[in-house]
């Protein structure tokens, strides 16, 4: 760990940042706990487990939608797939506003 001037912030390699990790996880107390008995900033923890979650988290992607051939989708007009196997699929009559409230409701 690279000690810093009073003027500088101190700075954490990769694998120290890691390692507090660890011993957080393995401490059983709450973040403030952790971060002032062991002369961290709270939010610099905070920082580090929101960094570690995005880095664990796939990317969001597009899944292609197989339109049916033009004639056949008399039940509907949209459809939507969700990697985890979920297919909604919206009729011509549903109110145009359904789409806007399903997707604010899934995010």
């Amino acid at each position: 760990m690279k000690q810093a001037s009073s003027s500088q912030r101190r700075r954490f390699t990769k694998e120290e940042r890691s390692k507090w990790l660890i011993r957080f996880r393995t401490s059983g107390l709450t973040q403030r706990e952790f971060a002032a008995r062991n002369g961290l900033k709270w939010g610099t923890l905070v920082q580090w487990l929101a960094r570690e979650r995005r880095a664990s988290t796939p990317p969001s992607s597009f899944v292609e939608v197989a339109l049916p051939p033009v004639g056949s989708s008399k039940d509907w007009v949209a459809e939507l797939n969700w990697p985890s196997g979920l297919r909604l699929r919206l009729s011509a009559s549903a109110p145009r506003n359904w789409l806007g409230m399903i997707l604010k409701g899934v995010r």
